[in-house]
């Protein structure tokens, strides 16, 4: 039975248990009819309950789906939550696995809206809080991002997932080193390999933009040594070399990042992030026309990535076309406001 038909059958049960009521109350003075009625209305009630105990099980049997399910296959997740939502709209359990689908997809203002019906009808509930703060840093507010998570963060000190998504949070307002505390205090409670994954790839995005390169790429090579095929890894390592080619005016870590975004592609071809690296890199080793064809290209098929906006304003920047990088800046604050520190740092509006 699908989720639209026990809500039919739960609707047309329920009128006519209305409607026999109303004739029950009506036929007064027919003993016979009321004890018709009384017999009509036996069976209606019991598919009524039938059906509402039937909702509940199916609200509970779709919410039940795990985490690595939805993680596979977040469309047909969504599909699914949808219906049980549809049945019992105050489901927590489902409206949290909803939300997680659609930050799954891409999805951040669904996730965010699902997510925060999920924490007010479960406030103690952890998942839902830590997935709220990751979906409220996707819309570009990390200051609310780290109030959603200050009331567990003294109690959760040990808890990996709570740390991790603290340290996302400070990196979201600029707060560098306090996110590497974090993220460091997370690598130490890790379980497992899959866990510590997470933390050193986290670790190495904070470590580059305070300018410890070295240190970025250590933590990105010790993620490799657990996964060494991981697209992401490899282009955030390239990104490093670049970063530090970039500060150190040394064309060598261009090539390697080069070499590494080039290596990312052939495992993801499709990886914005691999894509946006590569051009940053032919950009610095003199190919400056076509790198900056291929990112605008690349910033017409993804408008509302700030870090491709981000990467072009600098690129401009560094050919004195400060205008075009303020514009291109100033589209990225509107994409997501914490770019305006990104703007200080680089000092792109400066001639």
């Amino acid at each position: 039975m699908t989720a639209n038909s026990i809500i039919a059958v739960q609707f047309i049960t329920a009128a006519t248990a209305v409607l026999l009521g109303i004739v029950y109350a009506t036929v007064i003075g027919s003993i016979r009819a009321r004890w018709l009625v009384r017999w009509l209305a036996l069976p209606v009630i019991m598919l009524l309950v039938c059906s509402l105990v039937w909702g509940k099980y199916y609200v509970h049997k779709e919410a039940s789906i795990s985490i690595k399910e939805i993680q596979a296959d977040p469309a047909r997740a969504i599909e699914s939550l949808s219906q049980a939502i549809a049945i019992d709209p105050a489901s927590s359990s489902a409206l949290l696995k909803r939300g997680i689908a659609y930050r799954k997809l891409g999805d951040p203002q669904h996730a965010y809206s699902d997510l925060h019906k999920a924490l007010d009808r479960s406030p103690r509930n952890l998942l839902a809080r830590v997935e709220l703060s990751k979906a409220t840093l996707d819309i570009g507010n990390a200051k609310e991002a780290l109030v959603i998570l200050n009331p567990v963060i003294e109690e959760q000190a040990d808890n990996f997932d709570v740390l991790v998504a603290y340290g996302l949070a400070n990196v979201g307002m600029d707060n560098d080193n306090a996110a590497i505390d974090y993220f460091n205090s997370a690598l130490a409670v890790a379980k497992d390999n899959d866990q510590r994954f997470i933390a050193q790839m986290d670790l190495a995005v904070p470590l580059s933009r305070v300018r410890r390169y070295d240190d970025s790429i250590k933590h990105l090579e010790a993620a490799l040594a657990i996964r060494p095929n991981d697209a992401q890894a490899i282009w955030e390592m390239a990104h490093a070399y670049g970063e530090k080619g970039y500060f150190f005016h040394d064309q060598s870590f261009h090539a390697k990042a080069l070499e590494l975004a080039t290596k990312a592609l052939a495992i993801e071809p499709n990886s914005v992030g691999a894509r946006m690296v590569k051009l940053d890199a032919l950009f610095y080793l003199g190919e400056r026309s076509q790198a900056l064809l291929d990112l605008s290209t690349l910033i017409r098929d993804n408008p509302n990535e700030p870090t491709l906006l981000l990467q072009r304003s600098r690129m401009y920047a560094d050919q004195g076309m400060y205008d075009l990088a303020s514009r291109d800046l100033e589209a990225a604050r509107r994409i997501m406001p914490t770019y305006a520190f990104d703007a200080k740092n680089l000092g792109l509006l400066q001639p």
